[in-house]
């Protein structure tokens, strides 16, 4: 009576690890296919991370219970319970192939975890935009300062001015008026890079204005003029670098443009 009764429990022990493992055998696929979803430069879903974790403690929990489940066969019930070392094998497998995935999401999640930290570092640092420091140091100054609602500047213009050799030094020492908080330098010698701080509107568009006739002058044989304006500290978080050399080569001769 006892064998019989111990036959029966080990009959229910060892359905309990087949509907374990026929649940982790269908859903290996789509966890594995999950966990590649998460990659360094790819987009994924917002919600792969959370399901992949929920599916991978669901997992957990069953090969816990298969695990407890052999024990007892493997103990207890030694006497009564075959071994079945071709089901043995594909629960270690299964085991390891799930192990296998979720540490290869768990690395590529840290990896995309420092790429934003990276990226919001990067933000959060001045863009250098001069080569003279006390002129990076004038630029920031005035970007802290850049709030009209509390009585600072209503905008900067960032300008980058490409010509001739012979036209920009001619532009340099020609000068330009820029006002107390301005920023000039000769960045190349085919280049000159400009910061103006507008204390309105008005005075924007004036500056634009005066960049167009600049390079309408005679004396100015090859030169053209790429504007970015800033109204808030954020709009320095893009390549603003980047963005005015790649609109200075698409333009032509003599040309004005303002990017923002």
């Amino acid at each position: 009576m006892e064998d019989l009764k111990a036959r029966r429990y080990v009959m229910s022990l060892e359905n309990k690890i087949e509907m374990d493992l026929r649940f982790l055998s269908d859903v290996h696929d789509e966890f594995r296919e999950r966990c590649k979803m998460v990659a360094p430069g790819k987009p994924f879903p917002g919600d792969v991370v959370a399901r992949v974790k929920r599916q991978y403690k669901e997992v957990r929990d069953r090969m816990a219970e298969i695990r407890a489940v052999q024990q007892l066969l493997r103990g207890k019930y030694r006497r009564v319970a075959k071994r079945n070392p071709l089901r043995d094998k594909k629960i270690d497998e299964l085991g390891f192939a799930f192990k296998n995935h979720y540490s290869s999401f768990e690395f590529n999640l840290r990896a995309i975890e420092r790429l934003k930290r990276k990226s919001e570092q990067e933000e959060r640092k001045p863009q250098v935009l001069f080569r003279g420091h006390e002129n990076n140091l004038k630029f920031d100054e005035v970007l802290k300062l850049l709030n009209p609602r509390e009585g600072g500047y209503h905008s900067i213009s960032v300008v980058f001015l490409k010509g001739d050799t012979a036209s920009i030094e001619e532009i340099y020492k020609r000068g330009i008026r820029l006002g107390e908080r301005g920023v000039f330098e000769k960045y190349r010698d085919d280049e000159i890079r400009m910061s103006f701080a507008h204390g309105k509107e008005s005075e924007s568009r004036r500056l634009q204005e005066v960049m167009g006739k600049l390079l309408q002058y005679e004396w100015v044989k090859l030169g053209k003029c790429a504007i970015y304006r800033v109204e808030e500290q954020r709009d320095l978080r893009k390549d603003v670098e980047g963005l005015l050399y790649r609109t200075l080569e698409s333009m032509g001769n003599k040309e004005l443009k303002v990017v923002r």
